[in-house]
């Protein structure tokens, strides 16, 4: 992550079967999101894509067109924060 410097975290979790990888990723901004995917084509894409079958990218929040045009090539669907849990409270 150091030459990804919005790149906030990854998480990846496998189910019982180990058959099913779901991996979150954290970025600050369109910003960082549009780096990692970035470095991602062009340092981890191959092997990747070797090792796995991608089914589906969500992406939760609301990236900035630049974002959203480096995330098209992977048929990104997009959920937009309505509220959040701690807001609906007080």
């Amino acid at each position: 992550m150091d030459n990804e410097a919005g790149t906030l975290g990854y998480g990846y979790y496998l189910n019982e079967d180990k058959n099913v990888c779901h991996i979150h990723e954290h970025y600050r901004d369109s910003d960082g999101l549009k780096s990692h995917a970035e470095n991602f084509g062009k340092v981890f894409a191959k092997r990747f894509m070797a090792a796995c079958t991608p089914t589906k990218l969500i992406l939760y929040g609301t990236p900035n067109e630049a974002a959203k045009s480096v995330m098209e090539q992977y048929g990104a669907i997009y959920f937009t924060k309505i509220q959040h849990y701690s807001e609906a409270r007080t």
